[in-house]
């Protein structure tokens, strides 16, 4: 059984996974850009319509690690993945953000 500071951790860490993934979103977005890329570019280049490329972008679709990978090599980059476990200031937050 969970106790609440269990519980109060999961919903923590499901938050920050999901503004990490929005963050992570954006950055491949701003990377585009940076490359002076517009969507028709990048989607030509995977065989993508834009309107997929745009739905992509906005988080319309829950792409799976291959597009995210194919994305990222379309505008010129590379993808790295890391998995770390919270850290007890990460964790105090996850009770801090609580109700009492």
């Amino acid at each position: 059984m969970s106790t609440e500071s269990d519980i109060a951790r999961i919903r923590y860490v499901a938050a920050e996974n999901a503004r990490t993934y929005e963050d992570f979103r954006w950055s491949l977005v701003q990377f585009r850009e940076e490359q002076g890329l517009t969507i028709q570019d990048v989607g030509g280049r995977l065989g993508w319509s834009s309107s997929t490329v745009q739905n992509f972008e906005a988080s319309e679709t829950i792409p799976s690690l291959a597009d995210i990978r194919r994305y990222a090599l379309a505008v010129g980059g590379l993808l790295a993945l890391s998995i770390y476990r919270p850290t007890f200031t990460d964790e105090r937050k996850a009770s801090d953000d609580q109700p009492e």
